[in-house]
């Protein structure tokens, strides 16, 4: 049960509230600059690593499905199935969103909790980004994905 409210969170933000410190900047690649985020874009890979009931846990989902649609009103819509740790967990939402720089996108699912992509690497072909998931010492995560505009 805390690992499915560890991934409601997950949904709940698609992208990471700063993971900047997770992230060091040596490892971030390159940022087209003329890529621009709006489109859809479909899960190609799913990983996270962090605490579950205070075990320290890691795990990918290579082939997830759905996709995230950010819009150039500054709303989104996903919608996406994953399985990480033999667990299935999927959602349909709508939110609103913020590019607030190069490496950051700000998520607001509209309950209040705003998560921050970490922008690792992104061009027109693929974007991956990093987000974090917090519930405590006992459960919080890093998740990262790899997406492409085509399915």
């Amino acid at each position: 049960m805390k690992f499915v409210q560890l991934l409601a969170l997950f949904t709940i933000g698609f992208f990471l509230t700063n993971c900047g410190d997770n992230t060091p900047e040596e490892e971030l690649g390159v940022i087209d600059p003329n890529f621009d985020l709006v489109g859809t874009w479909y899960f190609k890979s799913v990983s996270g690593e962090g605490v579950i009931s205070g075990v320290d846990t890691q795990d990918d989902d290579p082939n997830p499905t759905g996709f995230i649609i950010f819009r150039e009103d500054l709303t989104g819509y996903s919608e996406f199935s994953i399985n990480l740790l033999d667990r299935p967990y999927g959602k349909t939402e709508n939110f609103t969103y913020e590019r607030t720089s190069e490496r950051s996108v700000e998520v607001d699912k509209g309950d209040g909790d705003i998560e921050t992509w970490t922008i690792i690497r992104a061009n027109a072909n693929v974007v991956e980004a990093s987000w974090k998931i917090d519930f405590g010492n006992q459960f919080n995560a890093v998740i990262t994905s790899v997406l492409t505009p085509n399915p």
